[in-house]
Order: structure tokens, then sequence, then C-alpha cells
């Protein structure tokens, strides 16, 4: 398929190697003019062009419309029909649309003798028989189909040579599963990989006499797994009601989720068909804190999983199939208060998983159900190959879903109060204090530097005395009376603000208050500016230095002037900045 695509010629340049055909001859420069094996967009646009074909062509051949997008996996293709007449007309114009390309279709496999006949045998993976004592499996997409009972069959080849975590890894590694059958197993097998990692084991380290006996009943019940075959076709009609059912545990070990398959025909027949299972791990602790997950939040989590199993398969097979209804289970009766109660009592973690789960599932009917009833339980725990496959709950669910509905158990599910619930998010009262300021305090705070805010109010005071005094214009930069004026008139109004009870104090000759302000023995000068004062007033120094300006300490004045104050020293660290502004504050 790669060599049928060509690259842009402005692209080629990047596509050169270097080639001979013997170690005497000269070397070659070539230029690849089609997309290339082994680099990282290949794959990508190899099946952006096949979904370009699909847009362009996919109108000439109706049957093969969406093919492209929908089954096909990189080179690999996988169609079905309900009829071999349909199927036949399908592969036709799939092989009509390729070639428009000059893709040619190669490896054809089927389970129907009529599509094998109409294929070259040269084209074929195999030559199949059909006599029941030999193998049919071909693998497609990982998995071994085999064509003969139309079954997927599990194979994988167990040669273990020593019983270390490397060696652990790499069994658990070739038990490669899409379709999700073997998830109790596997959750096992996960959990034992765990363990080993808890023992702080090297790679090649011989594991403890315990730990050995079981991985080798583990590997002794492997090959009973090459006895399992799957269904490959599941028998689902427009004239069927079909509702798609999900079921959630979890237990110390991990969560899981199962998903089954109910069918309801005219005649009121009743079908349970297995659909998948998925299993995670449940973490030795808490990303959030050093703690283990409490079981209630692997519930949580374990609801989360089939909340997106779910979504995935329903926007799978929606498209094949009208399902009329989605349903899930829980055992939990904290999730399931949870999912009916109001989310601000809670914390986040259940909050957040609360969300995703009903934006996957808008409206679906969660349910209670027994321990002993739900399938996911199984899976939860992690089970070995032979409990696994001998556990009937698990591959067919719960017998109460082959009865109609009027006659499943009883719900005993009484949702429990926000109070009785564990992770409640903890009542505060809070309290907010907002500091309003004067309009006379507005101007100083839009500005965030003081040499800006000292030059604007020096020009509004030009302009005032040119208004009301009737003075004239004055023009020319801003000078340094003019901004010691400025600076006094803000001093002023930030002191009229914050020390306004100081100042009442100092007009009424009454005892100053608090103590820590007393100590600075206060006066008003002349300007009508709050300065400090003592025994400096004898030191030989000027009149800024013997009495500072007292400033408060939160005011934006204040924050302005030790801006001004550390970058005019250059950064130079906390003393000098606070020994330059004690020269005048």
């Amino acid at each position: 398929m790669y060599r049928q695509m060509l690259i842009r010629p402005e692209d080629r340049a990047f596509q050169h190697i270097f080639w001979r055909d013997a170690p005497s001859d000269d070397v070659v420069e070539f230029q690849l003019c089609t997309i290339t094996y082994g680099l990282n967009c290949a794959p990508y646009l190899a099946i952006r062009c096949l979904h370009e074909l699909d847009s362009q062509d996919g109108n000439r051949f109706p049957l093969a419309k969406d093919v492209l997008t929908r089954t096909a996996y990189v080179d690999d293709i996988v169609i079905g029909a309900d009829t071999e007449e349909l199927l036949l007309r399908r592969k036709g114009d799939i092989v009509g649309l390729l070639r428009s390309c000059a893709c040619e279709l190669s490896k054809w496999t089927s389970n129907s003798t009529a599509v094998l006949e109409s294929v070259p045998s040269g084209d074929r993976v195999q030559a199949i028989s059909f006599d029941p004592q030999e193998e049919h499996a071909v693998k497609v997409l990982g998995l071994h189909w085999d064509t003969n009972t139309d079954k997927f069959v599990y194979h994988t080849s167990l040669q273990q040579t020593s019983s270390t975590k490397r060696e652990v890894l790499s069994v658990i590694a070739r038990l490669f599963d899409p379709i999700g059958a073997l998830g109790p197993m596997l959750l096992w097998a996960k959990c034992f990989m765990q363990l080993l990692w808890s023992k702080k084991l090297g790679w090649d380290d011989p594991m403890p006499d315990e730990l050995q006996s079981m991985w080798q009943q583990f590997c002794t019940e492997l090959p009973l797994v090459f006895d399992l075959s799957l269904p490959r076709h599941i028998e689902a009609t427009c004239q069927q009601d079909i509702q798609l059912l999900g079921f959630a545990d979890a237990s110390v070990k991990g969560y899981a989720a199962t998903i089954y398959l109910r069918l309801v025909d005219a005649t009121g027949n009743i079908s349970v068909k297995f659909i998948t299972c998925k299993t995670k791990v449940a973490p030795l602790k808490s990303s959030t804190a050093d703690e283990s997950l409490s079981i209630p939040r692997l519930e949580l989590c374990g609801a989360l999983l089939l909340a997106r199993t779910l979504h995935y398969v329903h926007s799978v097979l929606s498209s094949k199939v009208p399902v009329s209804r989605l349903r899930a289970w829980s055992d939990s009766s904290v999730v399931l208060s949870w999912l009916t109660s109001d989310q601000k009592h809670f914390k986040i973690f259940v909050t957040n998983r609360f969300a995703k789960i009903s934006q996957l599932l808008p409206g679906c009917m969660w349910s209670y159900v027994s321990t002993n009833d739900n399938p996911a339980d199984p899976a939860s725990r992690g089970l070995l190959p032979k409990s696994m496959l001998s556990s009937s709950i698990y591959w067919n669910g719960p017998d109460f879903l082959r009865l109609p509905e009027d006659q499943w158990p009883q719900s005993r599910f009484i949702p429990l109060t926000p109070d009785q619930l564990p992770e409640t998010r903890p009542n505060f009262i809070t309290t907010l204090a907002v500091n309003v300021h004067p309009p006379s305090l507005e101007f100083i705070d839009r500005f965030s530097s003081l040499g800006k805010m000292l030059r604007v109010l020096s020009y509004i005071l030009r302009y005032l005395c040119h208004r009301l005094r009737r003075q004239p214009v004055r023009v020319g930069p801003i000078t340094f009376t003019e901004r010691e004026r400025s600076l006094s008139i803000a001093v002023q109004h930030t002191q009229q603000v914050y020390f306004s009870d100081l100042r009442k104090m100092l007009k009424n000759e009454s005892m100053i208050s608090p103590p820590s302000l007393a100590q600075l023995a206060p006066y008003v000068d002349k300007k009508g500016i709050i300065r400090v004062g003592g025994r400096l007033r004898f030191a030989s120094a000027s009149q800024d230095a013997k009495h500072p300006i007292l400033l408060p300490r939160s005011s934006h004045l204040t924050e302005l002037i030790i801006r001004h104050y550390h970058l005019s020293f250059l950064h130079g660290g906390s003393k000098l900045v606070l020994s330059m502004l004690s020269q005048q504050f």
C-alpha cells in the first residue's frame, strides 16, 4: 500500500538514500517518491490517503462507502454481511474502490466458501479445508480466527525457562486480549507482578518459594485458556429489543467492568451475550496522599471505568444496530448514593468522577445489584485460568437478565444521606472584609509608579493654578519643587484616610493609642503632615532625617515609595532600601 501513494514533489528531497548493488560499485543517490517504511509519519499518511479515497470516490461504490474509514486498520480490512450474496457484492465494491488508486488486495480469508472461490488461490492467506479434524485459525488484527467454526481462539507460545520477574513480565506481555475476555485472569497476573515489585526483587532474582508456587499454578493452568473459543458473530437484528448492560465492582486488588448484550425478540425469547471486560489494578498508594485508596473510592473508579467502556461499546454498536437502552449496576451503596446526591457536598475526587460519568452516560439508569449477582465481582478480584473458565456468572451474566424485567429482583438499596457518606466536604464559614478606598485615594491607586503619579499630579496642579488663580501657564518639564509639593499632597491625603483617629488625638491633645504609635511621639508639622518626633530634633541632620514622615503600612502610596527606592538603588537589598527610606520616611 505504501508504494502506491506518492509524496509531493517538494517533500521528496527529504527522502534520499544511498545505494550500490555490490561493494565494488559506485554509490548512487536515489530519491524516494512514495511513502517510505520506517518514517514516523508513514502510517498516518497511508491512512489519510485511504480516508481521502473514500471521501472522493466512495459514492461510486456504495457498498464500500465508509469501509476504509471504519473497518480498516492500516492495511488490514475486516468486513462482513448478513448474506453471502451481499458479501460478494461488497467485496467487489471494495476491490473496485481500491483499484481506482492502483491498490490490489491480497491475503483474503473468509468463513464462506463462495467468497474464497471468488478469490484467486494466490491471493488467499491459505487454502482452507473444512475438515473438522484440522485447525483453520488465521490471524486477524492479532486475533486467531478459526474460519471453520467462525470463532476466536487463543494461542500463545509459553516457553518458561525460569521463575524470575523478567520471565513473569514476558509471559504476561504475550497474553494479547483486545476483546477483553481474559480480564479476570490478566488482573490476577498483573496483581502478581505488582506483588513482585513490592518485594523489591531484581529482574533475575529467584522468587520466594511461596510466590514461585503461585506462579507455577498459574502457568500450569494457562494452557486451559487455549480451549476457550468466543463466537465472532452475535445474532442481533433490528426486529429485536437490544439492551446494553454493564456491571461494576472493586476490591482491594483492583476494579472491573463487564458488558453484556441483552436481546429480546418478538416472541419474548431472551438471550444474553458477553461483550467485553475491562480491569484495572488498584494502586498501592494514592497519588495525593501516602495511603491506599479506600474501597468506596475504588468502587467509584470502577463505575467510571464502566461508564467509559459502555460509552465506547455503544458508540460502536449504535452504527450497526439500534440500542434501545443502557443500564448500569453496582453493588456499592456508597457509589449509588454519590451518583444521586448533590455533588457540592463531596470532595473533588468524587465530584470530578461524577462529572465524567454524567458526561459519558447522560440519563443512564444506575441500579443496585447484590454481590452474588454481580459478574464484575470475580473480575475485580482476579482469577486463575481454571476458575475464570468455570465462572458461569462471568461468561453468561446473572440469571435474572434472562427473565422479563418485571420479574427481576427488587432493589434493596436505600440511598444514604450526605451525613452518612464518606468523602464529604467540611463546612467552612468564610468572612470577607472589603476595604473601600475613599475617592481621594482612587487617583493614587491607579498608578504602579511613583514617578508617573507625581508627574501627573504636578500637571494637574499646574492646570488648577492657571484656572483658579489666574496664573500664567507654566510650560516645560516638572521641577523638583513641583514634585515635592505633589508628594506632600499625596502624603496628606493618605494620612487623612489611614490616620484620621490619630489626627483627632493630636488636635485634641488627648492620649495617643495604640502604644506603638505613642512611642513615636507623632506631631503635625506646618504643612499638615504627621511626622515622628522624639529627641532626634537635637541631631545635626536634615529635617526629614530628624523627623521622618509617618506612612501607613498598608497604603498603596507606601508601596509605590518602597518600589521607587528599590528600583532607584538597583535592587540593592532590603537593608539598603530601608536605610535610604529612613532618610525621609
